[in-house]
C-alpha cells in the first residue's frame, strides 16, 4: 500500500499538464446520464472542459479556470431543489453550449479561483482533482487521507492493470437529500495517476453507479496560460461566492 501510495505522488508532481478523453457517467432509477469532454488541465490550478456530449442537461458544469476565475455552466432549466424543468434537449448543442462554443441554453458564473485548485471541481470526477493534489482528491471523498482506503486485487480493464484502492462511507448524500452508503474505488494507471472512479450506491431501494473515467491520457504536454483563456458572452453572467459545483443527480 505504501509503495503504491508513494508511486501515486511521484506520479502527481512530476505531471504538470494532463490532457484526456473524460467519460462520465450516471446510472439510477432516476437518472441515465452520460457526459464527453476533452480536457485539459496545469499546474497550479488550470483547467479547460471542451463538452462532447451532454446526453440530458447536467448539474453546473466547470467550463474551467484561467488561474484568476473558476467559470461554471448552468442549464436554464436547472431548477433550486436540483432537478429540471422538463422539456426536450439536444445532447450536442447542449455540450456546446456549456463549453461556451454555442450561444444559449443557461448563465455562465463566476467564483474567484483558489490557488491550489480547491474548487476546480467538476462533480465527483476525482481523476481531475486528484491531478493537482491526491490527498485533496481522497477527502472529497469522504476519507481524511488514503490511510482510510483499502488495496484491492488488481484489476484488468482494456487491456491495462489498474491498482484498486477501496473505500466505504456510511450514509452519503444523494439527490434529493436521501441518504445511502457509498462503496468508492479509485483506479491507479500505471502511470501512477488515477484514471477512474467508480461509486456505488442506493437509490429507491436499487443499486446506481457513478463512473467517471479518464482515457487518452497524456502528461507533460507544452501548454501555457494562454491554452485556458476563457472566450464567453458574458452579457448575463453574474459573480457567485467561491464555492464547489453540485454533484451530479444519482
Amino acid at each position: 500500500m505504501q509503495k503504491l501510495l508513494g508511486r501515486m505522488h511521484d506520479a502527481c508532481n512530476d505531471a504538470k499538464t494532463l490532457s484526456a478523453d473524460l467519460v462520465y457517467t450516471v446510472s439510477s432509477v432516476k437518472r441515465q446520464q452520460l457526459v464527453t469532454a476533452n480536457v485539459k488541465l496545469m499546474k497550479p490550478n488550470f483547467a479547460k472542459v471542451e463538452y462532447t456530449y451532454i446526453a440530458e442537461p447536467a448539474f453546473p458544469s466547470l467550463l474551467g479556470c484561467d488561474g484568476d476565475r473558476v467559470c461554471l455552466f448552468t442549464p436554464s432549466s436547472f431548477r433550486a431543489d436540483r432537478t429540471f424543468e422538463p422539456g426536450p434537449f439536444d445532447p450536442l448543442l447542449g455540450a456546446q453550449q456549456a463549453s461556451a462554443l454555442a450561444k444559449g441554453g443557461g448563465s455562465f458564473s463566476f467564483a474567484p479561483a483558489d490557488g491550489e485548485a480547491s474548487n476546480v471541481r467538476l462533480w465527483d470526477a476525482a481523476p481531475l482533482q486528484a491531478f493537482f493534489n491526491p490527498d485533496w482528491a481522497a477527502r472529497q471523498l469522504y476519507a481524511s487521507d488514503f490511510s482510510e482506503f483499502n488495496l484491492e486485487s488488481p484489476q484488468t480493464i482494456d487491456g491495462v492493470r489498474y491498482d484498486v484502492l477501496y473505500h466505504r462511507f456510511q450514509q452519503g448524500n444523494i439527490a434529493g437529500g436521501a441518504s445511502s452508503n457509498f462503496n468508492q474505488r479509485l483506479y491507479v494507471a500505471p502511470d501512477g495517476l488515477i484514471h477512474q472512479y467508480v461509486l456505488e450506491f442506493q437509490s429507491a431501494d436499487a443499486k446506481g453507479v457513478q463512473v467517471a473515467r479518464l482515457k487518452n491520457v497524456e502528461t507533460n504536454e507544452p501548454m501555457d496560460a494562454e491554452d485556458f483563456r476563457l472566450i464567453i458572452d458574458q452579457s448575463e453572467d453574474v459573480e457567485i461566492p467561491a464555492e464547489e459545483p453540485a454533484d451530479e443527480e444519482k
